[in-house]
């Protein structure tokens, strides 16, 4: 029985053991035996009318007092809650449980220094009480009174050593005063006396994890199993353990595991899930997935699991009939309304979904997170400032305020707003110290503005607080890159490779500097190693595939550089470098009249490939015969409406030739929407927007590719060229010396060197500094 629970039993047993036969407390008693009933059933409306009706009777009865502050917190009622058992702590000063209550509401609001009256008067008359301890050294720890907090939770250890969160809390301080050697001792300490205890060894694990001692935290897991054989908590950790460090087949043996110690533990057959959607292998995911909706058929949560499934697999009308089910079973349930939301913002229906947050906004109490979101679909909708309205409204004490800032300043930065972004970066650390996120955008600020140590420093300040995330590496990589500085950066790319195989462009950094120091067989030695260990995984295969190609070029090998970038295509069509780097061959080798033939062949005789017409597109803007490329890629939108890389070209061509900007800026926006994460496409609807002279919609894209592609002289010489016709003509500058000081012969490399020399010019005329 839960210790609420326990303390409503005692209260009505008190009294009611003496009740006499009058009336007035035969009827106190009805009411009150109903509103136990009614708690019980957890109807906390029911148990609410009950016990009003016991207080109309009796005004002075503190347990009902006490009962119903206890079912205003069930039923979400905070203010309510507290003003009830001020009450009842006034009737009944000398009951400690009522005056706990009140403490811990107090400690709430921050009011500290009233919770620390109340605890005093409740340890004066219980020196002992663990639950009064406890509190007041969390409002120590808070007060960064640390010395205060590990006195009393020694104490509570001297009193009861079995208390496992008086070990965590104290291992938690070790952290902070950066003891770890401390911690793990505290810890160890509280195993011993407490060997079954999970907390206390996953605190353990955690502090190894953390330090990156990878092989420690790995034994620490084996060890609880061994004492805990049937939890599948710690299955799931081993398991996602062994995925953190690219060990697959253990990853996938031991999901395994953690589903077979309790077949009926939902969480289990998520993670799974989780795990294979990562790994592409989908049709595992949807088999657990619905595996464990067959248990549970009317657990909700599961139903939009399974709906968030299908919206990442883009099949939304299979995840609006699962998200139908959950409402027509809870109507008022928010997550599944939200779900709704996401897929109409995967149907670019974003004003629909604008007026769906609107509307939920006024009928729930989330409004920070409702706002959040509908900024998200604001800036799919290319409406910048009525997404930062929204973000405007998320204060500092919302959950959802670090990433609303981030939010606000991924626009800023994306404007080019450099000193705004920066202050939305320092906001959000300000509640959120260690959010690796702010941290790294904040040094993409300090990198933009050419302050390399600065940025140096909060890109080793990541690696300090999670040395087992890659990004900070990959970050501090291309600092060193962009110095030139080949052996520091490869280490630093082959550190981030080493905590995520998955990341690509770490990996495709690190192969260039191999490459750039001559070390080509070791380069194709690391695609081979890569290609095998991701075989059957397509979307991961192609552009490893198409690397390889790269190198094969490199040691004069066209025959199987031809391959492999076909390869590539067949593994994933939507990946556009294999298409050009194949068509770049053909014309190269002078192969490219034959290369057109045998695809037109295949295209005839394949009617419904997107890739062949695709192909031939390129061939033709390659040959610069733009009117045959438009007509390739209009084929291949026939074949596939959908198809985001054909969109893509066309709309480039169109942008280029200003032709149908609206059509181009549609397609654009499709190609987008389909392609997220590439920013090739993200540089496209950049161009479209240049050439619609929406200067500053063009910069917000141009930036959000060089996010993905910083070292990219065509996407510099691109946003380069946007703040010269914004008349921004410092960041004009600097931008086109970037892009040529990291490729001196770039497509665009002579204009690029021609506006720059006017520019210069133009300073030297004017005096501008």
């Amino acid at each position: 029985m839960s210790k609420t629970r326990l303390l409503f039993v005692i209260l009505v047993a008190l009294c009611f053991c003496l009740a006499c036969q009058d009336p007035e407390e035969r009827r106190k008693q009805t009411h009150y035996d109903q509103a136990r009933k009614c708690f019980d059933n957890q109807d906390y409306v029911c148990a609410r009318d009950a016990l009003q009706k016991v207080i109309e009777i009796d005004p002075g009865f503190a347990p009902a007092y006490s009962s119903l502050g206890e079912t205003y917190l069930r039923l979400g009622n905070m203010g309510k809650a507290f003003s009830i058992f001020k009450k009842a702590g006034e009737l009944n000063p000398g009951n400690s449980d009522i005056q706990l209550r009140l403490a811990t509401l107090y400690l709430l609001q921050k009011d500290f220094s009233r919770a620390k009256q109340l605890l005093q008067r409740v340890l004066k008359q219980e020196e002992n009480n663990l639950s009064a301890l406890f509190l007041m050294a969390g409002i120590n720890t808070q007060e960064h009174d640390l010395g205060k907090a590990v006195d009393i939770y020694e104490r509570i250890i001297d009193i009861d050593p079995s208390r496992e969160r008086a070990y965590t809390s104290l291992a938690s301080i070790a952290i902070q005063r950066q003891d770890p050697l401390r911690a793990i001792e505290i810890l160890k300490n509280g195993i011993d006396e407490n060997p079954k205890s999970l907390p206390l060894r996953l605190g353990l694990y955690e502090i190894h994890a953390r330090s990156n001692n990878m092989d420690r935290a790995e034994a620490i897991i084996k060890e609880a199993l061994a004492v805990r054989p049937d939890e599948p908590k710690l299955y799931l950790i081993l398991a996602n353990h062994f995925a953190s460090r690219s060990r697959w087949e253990d990853a996938e043996e031991t999901f395994q595991k953690a589903i077979a110690a309790n077949p009926a533990n939902i969480r289990s057959y998520l993670a799974a899930a989780s795990f294979y959607t990562k790994q592409d292998r989908r049709e595992k995911a949807l088999a657990l997935y619905q595996k464990a909706l067959s248990l549970q058929p009317e657990n909700i949560g599961l139903m939009l699991a399974l709906s968030d499934f299908y919206i990442s697999c883009n099949e939304l009308e299979k995840a609006r009939h699962h998200i139908n089910r959950a409402l027509g079973k809870k109507p008022d349930y928010l997550p599944a309304h939200l779900l709704k939301g996401r897929v109409l913002m995967a149907e670019r229906q974003y004003n629909d979904a604008i007026a769906l947050y609107a509307d939920l906004r006024k009928n729930f109490a989330e409004p920070d997170k409702i706002n959040y979101l509908q900024a998200m679909a604001h800036l799919q909708a290319d409406e910048v400032n009525a997404a930062k309205t929204s973000l405007a409204k998320i204060g500092p004490n919302s959950p959802e305020y670090p990433s609303a800032r981030l939010m606000m300043a991924r626009i800023y930065y994306s404007e080019r707003n450099l000193a705004q972004a920066m202050e939305a970066c320092k906001q959000a650390l300000a509640v959120s110290p260690q959010n690796l996120q702010a941290l790294a955008m904040l040094g993409d600020i300090h990198a933009s503005k050419q302050d390399y140590k600065t940025a140096e420093a909060l890109f080793k300040r990541m690696i300090t607080i999670a040395p087992a995330n890659p990004a900070g590496y990959y970050n501090l990589g291309l600092i060193y890159r962009l110095h030139k500085n080949h052996q520091k950066a490869a280490s630093a790319f082959e550190a981030a490779v080493a905590r995520d195989p998955k990341h690509l462009q770490a990996f495709v950094n690190l192969v260039e500097m191999l490459i750039a120091d001559d070390k080509v067989d070791q380069a194709i030695a690391r695609c081979d190693h890569r290609i095998e260990e991701f075989a059957g995984k397509p979307q991961s295969l192609a552009p490893l595939l198409y690397l390889k190609g790269r190198l094969m070029l490199l040691q004069n090998r066209p025959a199987k550089a031809e391959s492999l970038f076909k390869q590539s295509i067949l593994q994933d069509d939507n990946h556009l470098p294999a298409y050009y780097s194949l068509a770049e061959l053909y014309i190269q080798t002078g192969e490219d009249s034959r290369a057109v033939e045998n695809f037109k062949k295949a295209a005839g005789q394949n009617p419904d490939q997107v890739m062949l017409p695709m192909m031939l597109g390129i061939l033709h803007y390659m040959r610069q015969d733009d009117e045959k490329a438009m007509a390739a890629y209009r084929r291949a939108l026939e074949i596939n409406p959908d198809f985001a890389p054909a969109a893509n070209n066309l709309a480039y061509l169109l942008a280029e030739r200003q032709e149908d900007l609206s059509h181009a800026l549609d397609l654009a926006k499709r190609a987008r929407t389909s392609m997220p994460d590439d920013p090739r496409v993200a540089d496209t609807l950049g161009w479209v927007y240049f050439k619609m002279g929406l200067y500053d919609a063009a910069v917000r894209e141009f930036s959000a590719s060089l996010e993905k592609l910083p070292a990219n002289p065509t996407i510099l010489y691109h946003l380069a060229m946007t703040y010269h016709k914004k008349g921004d003509f410092r960041r004009a500058q600097s931008t086109l010396e970037k892009a040529l000081r990291f490729e001196e012969h770039f497509k665009e490399a002579e204009e690029a060197r021609s506006l720059l020399a006017n520019l210069k010019r133009q300073k030297q005329n004017t005096g501008v500094q």
